[in-house]
């Protein structure tokens, strides 16, 4: 099935429209709608994955250290 086929079933069934209605506006099985809606509402259970933090940056380090260093050797 298409995800545009996916997509149009989600958001005719936010609409309100029922499972059958949805299969026969389409042209899809019933199950295929229930499968594609079960599908989306575990998908939407799932945890959101917690970003990872960021590593600090050593750059300023290394500018820093250069600087000092040029301006000292004056």
């Amino acid at each position: 099935m298409k995800g545009s086929t996916r997509n149009e079933i989600i958001r005719l069934h936010y609409g309100g429209a029922s499972q059958r209605r949805i299969a026969k506006l389409l042209g899809v099985a019933r199950k295929s709608v229930a499968r594609v809606l079960v599908g989306h509402e575990q998908h939407r259970a799932e945890p959101v994955e917690a970003e990872r933090p960021r590593r600090p940056s050593t750059l300023p380090e290394v500018v820093l250290s250069s600087f000092v260093s040029a301006s000292s050797s004056r």
